[in-house]
């Protein structure tokens, strides 16, 4: 519980969607530190399956949340902008993390992006790939997949995962792990 007033709560985040894009920073920021410390960072499937299985057991916790973000996304994409995390506030959140400052907090769409780069200079994938088609077809699975899941009563992880190997190995990639 945050020991705020509650103006003061709401100086900081006026609307729902201001909390919503700062929650999107802290979890992604989660997931880069996730990444880091399984040490998952130099390959493209690695950092896509930790973004994947990190979210999956993190909405357990509370399932509403990844779809409010779904939500979230689906009406705003890009109309409303939070400003990045501050060193102070990344080190507050992290306080045991070194170089917490250094790690990426972009969201899906960066995680993707560094993901894909990740793949493209490791051969984890053809030179062929059209990483443009790859990106979107990974994103509608992130997206896509927890309704289905929820909607159906089915394991996140379990599908996500599924999702993610058939894309991949769809896509020409190979896995190691």
């Amino acid at each position: 519980m945050a020991e705020v007033s509650e103006p003061t709560f709401y100086n900081y985040f006026p609307e729902k969607g201001d909390l919503i894009l700062y929650y999107i920073q802290i979890w992604s920021l989660q997931v880069s530190v996730f990444v880091k410390e399984m040490e998952l960072s130099e390959s493209g499937w690695g950092f896509l399956s930790a973004l994947f299985r990190y979210t999956a057991k993190e909405s357990k916790k509370n399932p509403r949340i990844l779809m409010e973000i779904i939500a979230f996304q689906a009406k705003y994409k890009n109309t409303m902008q939070r400003p990045k995390l501050t060193s102070a506030e990344r080190v507050l959140i992290f306080p045991n993390v070194l170089e917490i400052e250094e790690l990426s907090a972009e969201g899906v769409e960066g995680i993707i992006q560094k993901a894909l780069s990740n793949a493209a200079k490791n051969g984890e994938l053809p030179k062929s790939t059209d990483w443009k088609s790859l990106g979107l077809a990974l994103g509608s699975c992130f997206f896509g997949v927890p309704i289905l899941s929820f909607q159906l009563n089915q394991n996140l992880e379990k599908l996500w995962i599924e999702s993610l190997r058939y894309l991949w190995i769809g896509a020409g990639g190979t896995i190691k792990e």
